[in-house]
């Protein structure tokens, strides 16, 4: 079984997508078929992350 350090972006994306998926069908007996709203989310998620990351890295920059 392959770590998170050693799986592709794209691999990790769609597993992600898959398990959100799947806990959705288990909690809320829906049947995903179309992926788009969950794939959209995590793009959403992780951009956010990536901007707050770079806001930090620049405000540590600034203090420096």
């Amino acid at each position: 079984m392959k770590t998170k350090q050693n799986k592709g972006y794209v691999e990790t994306f769609y597993e992600c997508a898959e398990d959100i998926a799947q806990i959705l069908e288990a909690h809320y007996d829906v049947e995903i078929e179309d992926m788009t709203c969950i794939n959209e989310f995590i793009e959403a998620q992780i951009k956010a992350d990536r901007e707050r990351q770079a806001q930090f890295l620049k405000k540590s920059v600034d203090i420096m």
